[in-house]
């Protein structure tokens, strides 16, 4: 027997009698897998051919391709396992001869003169005729006559099969024979047997059969010399007789006795083959060619294969063993499987502080070579469970083990699980486990506990809060021990309990004699409008009580406000200008309703509340300008937006009117007074209206006195409006110079 993930090896001989070409071989190992079956040997070659004369097939039996080619299938089946060696017959000279046989389709006697048959070839004539009778086939070998040398007849005689020529015959080599066919039968012509209608003959397997009496079953003078009574003395066909003893003959001393069977299935040298199915050449009928000279080459191919299964339970094993040309073979086997127990790898000795949890991870792992078969019928799922008990004097806790790696052939099926347990009391505990799989196999051992008194680290934070966006040393973490633990270094383990909003480093070490350090604790931006959230950072150590500190992390969500231009112009239409509004956090399945303060919808009309649609992270709203008429120079306007949770952001767009300004004269803008002259004292008068109203921007209230002071247009009375003059007469004045003398 095999366990289950070992390897099931199988190895089954075949004769491959009866069958042609290239073997292939398949095995169904029951548990829902099928794989190629190993064949260490193909059968050798075929040596001898037969050459088919249809030149007498007066009817036309064979002008269909189809039936020629199963005709050559149904010889060669037979054919591929002889190995003798058939001299050639070429008359020449003096050495000539006739061959004589029937007429495949009129049964009359012919004779073909100085026939040339090559070396290791039969011809054979076909054709077909009305029999009128049950008979649906014959078959037998030609005859000769001849003249020439001794050397000659004794090679028309025997074809070099020197027992042959013998008084009493021990070998056969014929040059050919005849096969007819019945003309008139419901013949099946097809290759697939359980297509074989159940009154139709099987051709394939009446042509084997006539090809055998070619060869000289029943038909030669080696056979006759083996018939004794009703009983065929062959030893090698006494060796394959079913019954044992000599096989029985039909009454006329030419077939094996009417019913006899070979390996469980019918011969096909029996007197009259059944309608309805399909019978192969047998080690039988093979062994009496063999008794009366014909030399036997290996028919038997070793199939071989291995699996791995993967529960225990037995399986049906199939070997199908198919030759490419002609013939299947199956043979039925149980595969039984049994169960390997689990392999278990326990945790070493642990130490905690009583009162403490003590929390392990993987108590117990194991292997085992079992893993699921889902393919198999039904289905099979490995399974684990386990019973610790702490020794302690607690109840014994029970579980499953958690599948850790899923088996399959080749790789073993791992489990473990983990379990925690409080010790009141301290000391030395033996803890024991036991783990079993579905199938009764268990493994069991035992670990140590040591439990020591308590001893308490201490742990602080240098503020109570921190916000999401603090980034690296967001807080200062001071982890403290007592002097009369200090003695040696200690490595403490730092934990956050929410390591999505704070993380700490993994550990931190006291040196010997150090009894307090500190660490950074990195605040955590999680982009989630989650509010304020509460966590614990924990310092643990063996041999030491643990330490937990709470922590507050604030959320910190922004908006952002994005107008898609700097300025507009208020005739510039509702869909010049956006307004892009964005929220930071990706969690965005609510709405979010944003407040705009600092409008003016004089200039700009813009909602007071916009909102953020739910499932996205933006808005784009249009910016409308206002188109008045009144003349007005530019104006910026500035934006707050607002929401609950978020950081309020901040926006700018300056609104540029249409209308011709009142500060800049339309007819020439350098002209400040309006008296059509462009000189310095337009310059002068722009200073002095600064120097009585201050420079900056113009209103419709400002004392302007009927002045252009707005020279450039900007809106805004300064310095530079003057400068601008000044430049402008210069580039005047240049531009009415008389050219220079040459």
């Amino acid at each position: 027997m095999t366990a289950e993930g070992a390897l099931f090896p199988v190895s089954q001989t075949f004769d491959t009698t009866g069958m042609l070409g290239t073997m292939s071989a398949s095995i169904s190992w029951g548990d829902g897998t099928q794989t190629a079956g190993q064949i260490t040997t193909q059968p050798p070659a075929q040596k001898l051919s037969v050459k088919f004369d249809y030149s007498f097939d007066t009817g036309g039996f064979f002008s269909s391709p189809a039936r020629r080619a199963l005709l050559s299938t149904a010889v060669d089946a037979v054919l591929v396992q002889l190995t003798d060696d058939l001299a050639e017959i070429r008359p020449s000279g003096t050495n000539t001869w006739t061959a004589t046989t029937l007429h495949p389709s009129t049964n009359a006697p012919i004779s073909i003169p100085n026939l040339q048959v090559n070396a290791n070839e039969l011809i054979v004539y076909v054709g077909s005729q009305n029999f009128n009778s049950s008979q649906i086939g014959l078959g037998g070998p030609g005859g000769f006559q001849g003249a020439g040398s001794q050397a000659w007849l004794n090679t028309l005689g025997s074809r070099g099969q020197a027992g042959a020529l013998a008084s009493s015959p021990t070998d056969f080599g014929p040059w050919g024979g005849v096969m007819s066919f019945s003309s008139t039968a419901n013949w099946y012509f097809g290759t697939d047997p359980s297509a074989i209608g159940s009154g139709q003959f099987d051709f394939l397997s009446i042509a084997s059969h006539e090809f055998m009496h070619v060869l000289g079953f029943g038909t030669s003078g080696s056979w006759n010399n083996l018939v004794s009574g009703n009983q065929f003395t062959g030893a090698n066909a006494r060796a394959a007789y079913d019954p044992g003893g000599n096989p029985l003959l039909s009454t006329d001393r030419g077939h094996w006795a009417p019913g006899t069977t070979d390996g469980g299935g019918g011969a096909i040298m029996t007197p009259a083959l059944r309608a309805g199915v399909r019978d192969n050449v047998t080690p039988l009928d093979m062994a009496a060619l063999d008794d009366i000279g014909w030399q036997r080459g290996t028919t038997s191919v070793v199939v071989t294969g291995n699996h791995v299964y993967g529960d225990n339970r037995s399986y049906p094993v199939a070997v199908a063993l198919t030759g490419s040309r002609l013939g299947q073979q199956n043979r039925q086997m149980t595969a039984t499987i049994t169960n390997a127990a689990p392999v278990m790898t326990l945790v070493g000795e642990q130490r905690v502080i009583a009162g403490q949890r003590l929390q392990i991870t993987n108590v117990a792992s194991i292997s085992d070579a079992g893993f699921n078969v889902p393919t198999a019928s039904p289905p099979t799922t490995e399974t684990f469970a386990y019973t610790l008990s702490w020794g302690d004097g607690s109840p014994a806790v029970q579980g499953d083990l958690t599948i850790d790696r899923v088996g399959q052939s080749g790789l073993p099926t791992l489990a473990s699980f983990d379990r925690g347990h409080t010790f009141t009391t301290p000391g030395t505990y033996t803890a024991s486990v036991t783990v079993s799989d579905d199938d009764g196999g268990s493994a069991s051992g035992t670990f140590r506990v040591v439990v020591e008194a308590a001893t308490q680290l201490s742990a602080s934070i240098d503020r109570a809060s921190i916000a999401e966006n603090a980034g690296n040393n967001a807080a200062i973490l001071t982890v403290s021990r007592p002097q009369s633990v200090a003695a040696a270094a200690l490595t403490v383990t730092l934990l956050s309990s929410d390591i999505s909003e704070a993380t700490v480093p993994a550990s931190v070490v006291l040196a010997a004699g150090q009894t307090t350090a500190q660490v950074a604790i990195t605040a955590v931006d999680d982009n989630l409008l989650d509010g304020s959230q509460f966590l614990t950072i924990t310092a643990s150590a063996p041999g030491i009580a643990s330490a937990t500190v709470p922590l507050t992390v604030t959320d910190f969500e922004t908006l952002t406000a994005t107008f898609s231009t700097d300025s507009i112009r208020e005739d510039a239409g509702p869909a010049a200008t956006t307004l892009t509004i964005a929220r930071s956090n990706t969690d965005t399945s609510l709405p979010l309703a944003v407040t705009v303060s600092g409008n003016d919808p004089a200039r700009i009309d813009l909602p007071n509340l916009i909102t953020i649609p739910a499932g996205a992270q933006q808005v784009v709203v249009p910016v409308v300008p206002i188109d008045d008429t009144i003349a007005q120079p530019p104006l910026l306007l500035q934006y707050q937006f607002t929401a609950a949770g978020y950081q309020a952001a901040a926006g700018a767009i300056t609104v540029l009117g249409d209308e011709s300004q009142s500060f800049q004269n339309p007819e020439d803008q350098f002209d400040v007074d309006g008296n059509q002259q462009i000189e310095p004292l337009d310059a002068l008068r722009v200073l002095i209206f600064i120097g009585r109203n201050g420079s900056g921007t113009l209103t419709s209230q400002s004392p302007t006195d009927g002045l252009f002071v707005d020279v450039n247009g900007d809106g805004d009375a300064t310095p530079l409006d003057a400068l601008l003059v000044l430049i402008e007469i210069s580039r005047r004045q240049r531009a009415i110079a008389p050219p220079p003398l040459i």
